[in-house]
């Protein structure tokens, strides 16, 4: 905060992409355009800045396009083939688990199916054939014992995989939607039985020629038992082997990550209607239609956005102002086009203002009377006193002219209020708290993923910092803690930069499934409590997270994860911590509410729905910390 001298404010700006043209017919307006349904869809919404306006008042138009291309539309198969015996089958079983669990979190968009495969250097077993009753498949998994097999049917073990992902294609042969298909190999063999590394490598060969994703691990802990396998992925970071607890759900949820983010738009388009009641505000769209016509007596606006991902977000306002009196719809609708130039239409909802009332000019201002009034009385008096009476006569003819209105009007009265938030050295102690759960590895709309944009603006919010002691030795401080599924203070409370930005670079290695923001608030707080009491500096937590409470215990009054979330900020708030929180994404993945709950006053709580506007919330959040609490909130009567 270099020393802030006073307070900032911060603009998120929603900005979409620059446009071209497309139009349609106004008769579509009214009804569901009559055009085949694409794979590519989404939801269009609209909202006024407000519902009732006069004559003399613009209305802004917010419209939010979310458009969606589903992923895997025809579900995701896998294939689990394992070896029947093995001196690291714990571990095999332990990461079979760790994928099956990441792909049970894919079951709520898509319809995920799973089937079994165990071999041996005599026979293949399917053991359980594909189903979507996935749960089936936790037992056969859980089977592979300890023991060993140096040699195996490689390639009879791949070939029945690939049987059984068939067999699904058949049974869903009159769909369209295609499927994702994974197999999971876990194989080994001694590096000098040549023969059999052939095999695994043909085995490889076959899967990979199928466009059949393929994951590889290598159940043994000596290491020229592994050296065929690491050659059987198409990649290394599709390999693992006994020493890397985890990794193989991680590959799954990546490949899965990888595959929303590279679906692409081929076309979006966003038409608006605006009613002959109310006309465009010239030059006010964040982003400029590509075309603007006149239909009748109607306005359209058209815009236009081209090779888009399907998971990108647009938000656009522009401004409307009345012409007429009377109840107007805004109407509108976006389509989207897939990259087979399939186009489905939606409607936004019609979006109504009314408009009702002159705007009267203001009543003559109190200022006009003392002038006129007092002004001939000075004047006259000392001179004409004695023989003069036109004070008299002058003053009730002045008193008419200057009350015309015969209604009350306000009166105003100047205040000073001896306010100010005065020059001073300011430092402050600040523990960014960020969310690092597994969905943080979604992409942006620049294609870079949260997480990057998460510890870049994390990186630049640094800079903004006076890490340097100034004369007595003081200066501000930064702690940096992660959080998920439990939270860990990754550096405490300092002022070493280099220190600071090995951490933030640290954090991911702790990313893991699920969203404990109370664990975040508690662990943020105790990174701070050292600088709890001391003169002449602000403590402060800044929480980020992109999801909602996941896996918090419930309060025990209300049975709610939220209470337990709010009263672990409310620890924070009452130990003298000014508490901001930050949410990123979708706005059905952040509950704004107790977002804005948690932080020490509404206005401490941003929102964006893209992680590339994170570097100006913190910039914002930095210029806002030089002042002592203690002023007047303006939002509020004077007591």
């Amino acid at each position: 905060m270099s020393r802030f001298r006073g307070l900032g404010a911060v603009a998120i700006a929603l900005i979409a992409l620059a446009a071209i043209l497309f139009s349609a017919p106004r008769a579509q307006a009214q009804r569901q355009p009559n055009t085949p349904r694409g794979a590519c869809g989404g939801a269009i919404t609209g909202t006024l800045s407000a519902s009732t306006i006069r004559m003399c008042d613009p209305v802004d138009v917010t419209v939010r396009m979310v458009p969606d291309c589903p992923v895997c539309p025809g579900g995701v198969n896998v294939v689990f083939v394992q070896v029947d015996k093995a001196f690291q089958a714990e571990w095999m079983v332990q990461e079979s688990v760790s994928a099956f669990n990441k792909l049970r979190d894919y079951e709520r968009d898509r319809t995920v199916r799973v089937g079994v495969v165990h071999y041996n250097s005599t026979q293949v077993k399917k053991v359980l054939q594909i189903t979507d009753k996935i749960e089936s498949a936790r037992g056969p998994l859980s089977v592979p014992a300890y023991g060993h097999d140096p040699h195996g049917d490689f390639v009879g073990a791949a070939r029945a995989a690939l049987e059984m992902l068939r067999e699904v294609r058949k049974k869903a042969a009159s769909s369209t939607d295609t499927p994702c298909e994974f197999i999971i190999y876990f194989a080994s063999t001694k590096n000098i039985f040549q023969d059999d590394g052939r095999n695994m490598l043909e085995a490889a060969q076959m899967i990979r020629g199928q466009d059949v994703e393929l994951f590889v691990g290598c159940p043994e802990n000596v290491a020229d038992y592994c050296d065929f396998t690491r050659q059987m992925p198409a990649t290394p970071r599709n390999y693992t082997e006994h020493n890397e607890r985890g990794k193989l759900g991680r590959m799954v949820d990546n490949q899965m990550t990888e595959l929303e983010s590279d679906v692409m738009m081929r076309d979006l388009y966003m038409t608006q209607i605006l009613p002959k009641g109310l006309a465009y505000v010239d030059g006010s769209a964040s982003v400029p239609p590509s075309k603007i016509t006149d239909i009748g007596d109607k306005v359209t606006l058209n815009w236009e956005w081209k090779q888009i991902r399907s998971t990108d977000p647009h938000t656009l306002t522009y401004r409307a102002e009345p012409v007429t009196e009377g109840v107007h719809a805004i109407e509108g609708w976006m389509r989207a086009v897939d990259m087979e130039n399939q186009r489905q239409d939606l409607i936004m909802p019609t979006q109504v203002v009314t408009v009702s009332g002159m705007c009267l000019p203001p009543s003559p201002t109190p200022t006009d009377t003392p002038t006129d009034v007092p002004t001939p009385t000075p004047t006259h008096t000392p001179t004409h006193t004695p023989t003069h009476t036109p004070t008299p006569t002058h003053t009730p003819t002045h008193t008419p002219t200057f009350t015309p209105t015969p209604t009350p009007a306000p009166i105003y009265l100047p205040i000073i209020v001896n306010e100010r938030c005065t020059v001073q050295w300011v430092y402050s102690d600040v523990v960014m708290v960020m969310d690092m759960s597994t969905s943080m590895n979604r992409a942006t709309g620049s294609g870079r993923t949260k997480l990057e944009a998460t510890l870049d603006a994390a990186r630049l919010f640094l800079t903004r910092l006076d890490l340097t002691p100034d004369g007595q030795g003081r200066s501000d401080r930064v702690a940096v803690v992660g959080f998920n599924a439990k939270a860990w203070i990754e550096q405490g409370l300092t002022n070493d930069a280099g220190a600071l930005h090995g951490a933030i670079d640290r954090l991911p290695a702790g990313q893991a499934q699920q969203t404990r923001l109370d664990l975040g608030f508690e662990r943020g707080l105790d990174a701070v409590r050292p600088a709890i009491g001391e003169p002449n500096t602000t403590p402060v937590i800044i929480l980020l997270t992109d999801g909602l409470p996941n896996m918090v215990p419930v309060d025990p009054g209300d049975g709610t994860m939220e209470t337990t979330v709010r009263k672990a900020a409310q620890r924070a708030k009452e130990a003298g911590i000014r508490v901001y929180t930050v949410g990123v994404g979708l706005p059905e993945d952040i509950n704004q509410t107790l977002m804005a709950q948690c932080a020490s006053a509404p206005g401490n709580f941003f929102y964006t729905p893209n992680a590339e506007d994170l570097a100006s919330i913190y910039a914002g959040i930095a210029y806002s910390f030089g002042c002592p609490a203690g002023r007047h909130d303006w939002g509020q009567p004077w007591p």
